[in-house]
Protein backbone atom coordinates (compact mmCIF):
# COMPACT_ATOMS: atom_id res chain seq x y z
CA UNK A 1 0.00 0.00 0.00
CA UNK A 2 1.31 3.44 -0.94
CA UNK A 3 2.59 5.76 1.76
CA UNK A 4 -0.24 7.77 3.32
CA UNK A 5 -2.89 5.33 2.13
CA UNK A 6 -4.20 2.65 4.44
CA UNK A 7 -7.12 0.30 4.56
CA UNK A 8 -9.50 0.54 7.48
CA UNK A 9 -12.12 -1.94 8.61
CA UNK A 10 -15.62 -0.90 7.62
CA UNK A 11 -18.32 -0.66 10.29
CA UNK A 12 -20.87 -3.44 9.91
CA UNK A 13 -23.57 -1.51 11.77
CA UNK A 14 -24.51 0.22 8.51
CA UNK A 15 -24.30 -2.94 6.41
CA UNK A 16 -27.41 -3.80 4.43
CA UNK A 17 -26.80 -6.74 2.06
CA UNK A 18 -26.57 -5.73 -1.58
CA UNK A 19 -25.86 -2.07 -0.80
CA UNK A 20 -22.93 0.29 -0.19
CA UNK A 21 -24.08 0.98 3.37
CA UNK A 22 -20.72 0.11 4.90
CA UNK A 23 -19.24 3.17 3.19
CA UNK A 24 -21.04 5.28 5.78
CA UNK A 25 -18.17 4.28 8.12
CA UNK A 26 -16.39 7.52 7.17
CA UNK A 27 -19.24 9.47 8.82
CA UNK A 28 -19.02 7.61 12.17
CA UNK A 29 -18.34 9.71 15.28
CA UNK A 30 -15.05 7.89 15.90
CA UNK A 31 -13.83 8.23 12.28
CA UNK A 32 -11.26 10.84 13.29
CA UNK A 33 -9.63 8.40 15.73
CA UNK A 34 -9.83 5.36 13.45
CA UNK A 35 -9.18 6.96 10.05
CA UNK A 36 -7.74 10.44 10.49
CA UNK A 37 -8.79 14.07 10.68
CA UNK A 38 -9.24 14.58 6.93
CA UNK A 39 -10.86 11.76 4.97
CA UNK A 40 -10.96 11.19 1.22
CA UNK A 41 -13.22 8.28 0.33
CA UNK A 42 -12.83 6.89 -3.20
CA UNK A 43 -14.65 3.92 -4.68
CA UNK A 44 -12.62 1.23 -6.38
CA UNK A 45 -14.58 1.48 -9.66
CA UNK A 46 -12.76 4.55 -10.93
CA UNK A 47 -9.59 5.51 -12.72
CA UNK A 48 -7.47 8.47 -11.67
CA UNK A 49 -6.31 10.01 -14.95
CA UNK A 50 -4.91 13.35 -13.82
CA UNK A 51 -3.66 15.36 -10.86
CA UNK A 52 -6.27 15.19 -8.07
CA UNK A 53 -4.54 17.77 -5.86
CA UNK A 54 -7.09 20.49 -6.72
CA UNK A 55 -9.87 18.09 -5.72
CA UNK A 56 -8.46 17.28 -2.30
CA UNK A 57 -6.97 20.66 -1.41
CA UNK A 58 -10.39 22.07 -0.61
CA UNK A 59 -10.94 23.94 2.68
CA UNK A 60 -14.62 23.02 3.20
CA UNK A 61 -15.62 20.54 5.93
CA UNK A 62 -17.49 18.44 3.39
CA UNK A 63 -17.21 18.21 -0.41
CA UNK A 64 -19.48 15.84 -2.34
CA UNK A 65 -19.68 14.71 -5.97
CA UNK A 66 -22.82 15.92 -7.72
CA UNK A 67 -24.49 13.02 -9.48
CA UNK A 68 -24.24 13.79 -13.20
CA UNK A 69 -27.40 11.74 -13.81
CA UNK A 70 -29.60 13.57 -11.30
CA UNK A 71 -32.58 15.39 -12.78
CA UNK A 72 -35.54 16.81 -10.90
CA UNK A 73 -38.15 14.09 -10.57
CA UNK A 74 -35.98 11.09 -11.46
CA UNK A 75 -34.76 8.45 -9.00
CA UNK A 76 -31.06 9.35 -9.33
CA UNK A 77 -29.71 10.74 -6.06
CA UNK A 78 -28.47 14.32 -5.88
CA UNK A 79 -25.06 13.26 -4.55
CA UNK A 80 -23.04 10.39 -6.02
CA UNK A 81 -21.14 8.59 -3.25
CA UNK A 82 -18.08 7.53 -5.28
CA UNK A 83 -15.99 10.46 -4.07
CA UNK A 84 -16.36 12.14 -0.69
CA UNK A 85 -14.04 14.51 1.17
CA UNK A 86 -14.66 15.49 4.76
CA UNK A 87 -13.21 16.59 8.04
CA UNK A 88 -13.91 13.77 10.48
CA UNK A 89 -16.91 14.47 12.70
CA UNK A 90 -18.62 16.78 10.22
CA UNK A 91 -22.36 16.40 9.63
CA UNK A 92 -23.20 14.12 12.55
CA UNK A 93 -26.70 13.57 11.13
CA UNK A 94 -25.39 11.30 8.35
CA UNK A 95 -24.40 8.70 10.96
CA UNK A 96 -26.76 9.44 13.84
CA UNK A 97 -29.97 9.63 11.79
CA UNK A 98 -29.17 6.29 10.19
CA UNK A 99 -29.99 4.58 13.48
CA UNK A 100 -33.29 6.39 14.09
CA UNK A 101 -36.56 4.48 13.67
CA UNK A 102 -37.54 6.81 10.80
CA UNK A 103 -34.56 5.76 8.63
CA UNK A 104 -36.21 2.90 6.70
CA UNK A 105 -38.96 5.21 5.46
CA UNK A 106 -36.47 7.87 4.34
CA UNK A 107 -33.63 5.90 2.79
CA UNK A 108 -35.04 5.25 -0.69
CA UNK A 109 -38.18 7.35 -0.58
CA UNK A 110 -37.05 9.69 -3.38
CA UNK A 111 -33.90 8.11 -4.73
CA UNK A 112 -32.44 4.70 -5.43
CA UNK A 113 -28.89 3.70 -4.57
CA UNK A 114 -28.89 3.12 -0.82
CA UNK A 115 -25.78 4.98 0.34
CA UNK A 116 -26.01 7.87 -2.11
CA UNK A 117 -29.75 8.11 -1.49
CA UNK A 118 -29.02 8.44 2.22
CA UNK A 119 -26.38 11.12 1.65
CA UNK A 120 -28.81 13.00 -0.60
CA UNK A 121 -31.55 12.83 2.03
CA UNK A 122 -29.43 13.85 5.03
CA UNK A 123 -26.95 16.38 3.65
CA UNK A 124 -28.07 19.83 2.56
CA UNK A 125 -27.92 20.26 -1.21
CA UNK A 126 -25.92 23.42 -0.61
CA UNK A 127 -22.81 21.41 0.37
CA UNK A 128 -19.63 22.22 -1.50
CA UNK A 129 -19.41 19.88 -4.46
CA UNK A 130 -17.46 18.73 -7.47
CA UNK A 131 -18.93 18.16 -10.91
CA UNK A 132 -17.67 17.53 -14.42
CA UNK A 133 -16.11 21.00 -14.57
CA UNK A 134 -13.70 19.79 -11.86
CA UNK A 135 -12.58 16.91 -14.08
CA UNK A 136 -14.70 14.17 -12.49
CA UNK A 137 -16.48 12.30 -15.25
CA UNK A 138 -18.55 9.17 -15.72
CA UNK A 139 -17.81 6.38 -18.16
CA UNK A 140 -21.49 5.89 -18.96
CA UNK A 141 -23.84 3.36 -17.50
CA UNK A 142 -26.57 2.50 -19.96
CA UNK A 143 -25.38 3.69 -23.32
CA UNK A 144 -23.53 6.96 -23.71
CA UNK A 145 -26.38 9.42 -23.36
CA UNK A 146 -25.05 11.71 -20.63
CA UNK A 147 -23.11 14.80 -21.62
CA UNK A 148 -20.81 14.22 -18.64
CA UNK A 149 -19.76 10.75 -19.75
CA UNK A 150 -16.44 9.95 -21.40
CA UNK A 151 -17.10 8.51 -24.84
CA UNK A 152 -13.85 7.78 -26.65
CA UNK A 153 -10.86 9.99 -25.80
CA UNK A 154 -10.40 11.64 -22.43
CA UNK A 155 -11.34 15.30 -22.49
CA UNK A 156 -8.77 17.90 -21.49
CA UNK A 157 -8.82 18.48 -17.74
CA UNK A 158 -10.07 15.00 -16.83
CA UNK A 159 -8.92 13.93 -13.36
CA UNK A 160 -11.11 10.96 -12.37
CA UNK A 161 -13.42 8.75 -14.42
CA UNK A 162 -16.05 6.85 -12.45
CA UNK A 163 -17.45 3.52 -13.69
CA UNK A 164 -20.84 3.10 -11.98
CA UNK A 165 -22.91 -0.04 -12.18
CA UNK A 166 -21.86 -3.62 -12.68
CA UNK A 167 -18.66 -2.95 -14.57
CA UNK A 168 -15.10 -3.30 -13.45
CA UNK A 169 -12.38 -1.18 -14.96
CA UNK A 170 -10.25 -4.23 -15.77
CA UNK A 171 -12.95 -6.14 -17.67
CA UNK A 172 -11.81 -6.73 -21.28
CA UNK A 173 -14.94 -5.20 -22.87
CA UNK A 174 -14.61 -2.08 -20.68
CA UNK A 175 -10.91 -1.72 -21.51
CA UNK A 176 -11.67 -2.20 -25.22
CA UNK A 177 -14.27 0.56 -25.17
CA UNK A 178 -11.99 2.98 -23.30
CA UNK A 179 -8.49 2.57 -24.74
CA UNK A 180 -7.00 5.13 -22.35
CA UNK A 181 -7.57 2.79 -19.37
CA UNK A 182 -4.51 0.66 -20.17
CA UNK A 183 -2.21 3.66 -19.65
CA UNK A 184 -3.94 5.17 -16.63
CA UNK A 185 -5.05 2.11 -14.65
CA UNK A 186 -2.40 0.33 -12.59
Amino acid sequence: IAEGIRCIPLDDRTHVPGTCGRKLTVWAPDAGDRIGKRILSLDLDMVIVGDITPLVDRPEDVVMFLNPNHQTGNRRAYFQGSIQLMTAGSRHQVWNDFFKPSMPGRINSRFGGFEQAWLSETLPWTEAAWDSSDGILGAGRIGDWSTTNVVGELPEGARIVVFPGNRMVDQPHVMAKHGWIAEAYR
